[in-house]
C-alpha cells in the first residue's frame, strides 16, 4: 500500500522544506518540485504535513497523491498586510495625521495582522487524489 506526497514548483517557502511525517518519524523533507512516495501499514494512517510554524494532518489509504499547492489567498493576505505597515510608516513619516489615538490602533492592527498571517496560516493547500477523485483540504 503506498501514498505519494508531491509538492508543486510554485514558489512559496523556497527556504523551508516541508516535513512528511509519520507517527512522529520524518520519512522525507519535500523541497520545491520534489516527491516521495512510501508505504503505509493501515488504510486509515495519519501523516503529518509540517513546515516550520504550520503542521497539517491527512488521513490517507493506499493509492492516495498528496499534493501541496501555494495559497494564493494567504500571499494576497501578506502583500496587503505589507502595504498596511508601509501606509502606517510613511503616514507616520510625513506627519499627515498627527493624532496617536489613530495611528496607535493602526499600527497595532497592521503588526498583529502580519503576525497573524505569517506564523499561523498555511502558505500551502493539500489536494489529496485517489484515481480520479479530488478531495481539497
Amino acid at each position: 500500500m503506498s501514498v505519494t506526497v508531491k509538492r508543486s514548483t510554485q514558489s512559496f517557502s523556497y527556504l523551508l522544506n516541508i516535513a512528511v511525517k509519520m507517527q512522529g518519524t520524518t520519512i522525507d523533507r519535500l523541497a520545491p518540485g520534489e516527491s516521495v512516495t512510501f508505504e503505509v501499514n493501515d488504510p486509515g494512517d495519519t501523516i503529518s504535513l509540517k513546515s516550520f510554524f504550520s503542521s497539517r494532518d491527512v488521513q490517507v489509504a493506499d493509492g492516495d497523491t498528496i499534493e501541496l499547492f501555494r495559497n494564493n489567498k494567504v500571499m494576497a493576505l501578506r502583500i496587503l498586510s505589507r502595504f498596511l505597515l508601509a501606509a502606517v510608516i510613511l503616514v507616520t513619516g510625513f506627519r499627515l495625521i498627527t493624532s496617536l489615538t489613530v495611528m496607535i490602533p493602526l499600527a497595532a492592527v497592521a503588526i498583529i495582522l502580519s503576525f497573524y498571517i505569517d506564523f499561523f496560516i498555511p502558505d500551502y493547500l493539500v489536494v489529496k487524489t485517489k484515481g480520479e477523485e479530488k478531495d481539497h483540504m
